[in-house]
């Protein structure tokens, strides 16, 4: 049976109105046992939190709404009506397209996606095809450069220079071989440390070569 959880009826982050009361049909209609709306209003009783502002507005129910559910859903939505969501518009939509990141460390690792495994290159394209469609540009090429001028370097040199639209783009994406994905991080790794062990030698000579100096112009008697 659905879970139904107490309702308080006051402003919460956490508590949803409209949740509590389709929550509270969908768990009535899976009960045999009530048969009647005079049955069903009654057992709303038992969901609201005593001492609550639901409580009260129960209590303070008129008999029309007692005896009807149609009339008690009515009043409940205007004590609680539903909350309008923030419509967010293509030039949002736009931004968090620009937004949108693939780290290099996980590249040729594999996540979590809607319940399925799926590389984190393909879960970028998935989300990327999808924001740029809310956007409406899918069929275009705008803003193509720009996320792919943001994407790993390993991943844009296996991506070739222009693409006509965005299903062309993020598909290409989707097929990049997982395998020269790996070999090209694991070649940037190698570079990288290599690097930082130069860095680490120069710095070790320069410090040693500054400590001599040093050293000669402490013991070079004064003229």
């Amino acid at each position: 049976m659905t879970e139904v959880k107490p309702f308080h009826g006051e402003d919460s982050a956490t508590e949803n109105p409209q949740d509590f009361i389709k929550a509270f049909n969908r768990a009535m209609r899976e009960c045999t046992t009530i048969t009647t709306e005079y049955e069903k209003i009654e057992a709303l009783a038992d969901y609201m939190v005593g001492g609550s502002a639901a409580e009260e507005w129960y209590n303070g129910l008129s008999t029309e709404c007692q005896l009807s559910w149609d009339k008690l859903q009515y009043a409940f939505d205007q004590r609680w009506p539903p909350i309008q969501r923030a419509a967010k518009t293509m030039k949002d939509y736009e931004r968090e397209l620009l937004e949108l990141t693939l780290a290099e460390e996980d590249i040729g690792t594999i996540k979590m996606k809607s319940g399925v495994q799926a590389w984190t290159h393909v879960i970028w394209a998935e989300g990327a095809l999808a924001l740029a469609k809310l956007a409406k540009v899918e069929k275009s090429a705008v803003l193509i450069w720009q996320v792919k001028e943001k994407l790993p370097e390993m991943v844009q040199d296996l991506l070739d220079e222009e693409y006509a639209n965005w299903e062309m783009f993020t598909g290409a994406v989707k097929g990049l071989s997982t395998g020269k994905l790996k070999e090209r991080k694991a070649k940037l790794e190698r570079r990288r440390k290599d690097e930082e062990v130069m860095e680490k030698r120069v710095w070790v000579s320069i410090t040693d070569l500054s400590g001599r100096m040093q050293h000669m112009n402490l013991t070079q008697p004064p003229p």
